[in-house]
């Protein structure tokens, strides 16, 4: 009679969330993108006491990079980041406890990737070419 061993269940070890460190908002100048950018930098500062770099530049851009990951692309999702958005995208990652994953949260950005440009018509092109 052969007995097959049975294996025990594999459990995840709940490892420690990285330090949020270097986050950078990159906006478009040109297109007035920059008190929203410098409104969400001092929320953000405000909420987890770190510095945000602003960077200016042209063709319709409003990312957020944290580090080397970008979490947030206007460009990508053809919108802004709704109220509370990104500090919710923020402490999924980076605080201990957290009620919805950053992978859910930017799964469910994804999925309504497009919806705003097909309401209101917004290309979400720059106007100024440079």
């Amino acid at each position: 009679m052969i007995v097959k061993q049975r294996q025990s269940p594999q459990y995840k070890v709940n490892s420690p969330k990285p330090k949020l460190s270097a986050l950078s908002i990159t906006y478009c100048g040109g297109c007035g993108y920059e008190p929203r950018a410098e409104a969400l930098a001092f929320a953000i500062g405000r909420e987890f006491g770190i510095r945000v770099e602003l960077h200016k530049t042209v063709g319709g851009l409003f990312e957020i990079d944290a580090g080397q990951e970008r979490i947030f692309s206007k460009m990508m999702l053809g919108r802004f980041p709704h109220d509370g958005e990104i500090i919710d995208i923020l402490k999924a990652r980076y605080s201990a406890v957290n009620s919805k994953s950053a992978d859910e949260i930017i799964r469910e950005q994804l999925l309504n990737m497009g919806d705003r440009q097909k309401r209101e018509g917004d290309s979400g092109q720059c106007q100024q070419t440079s």
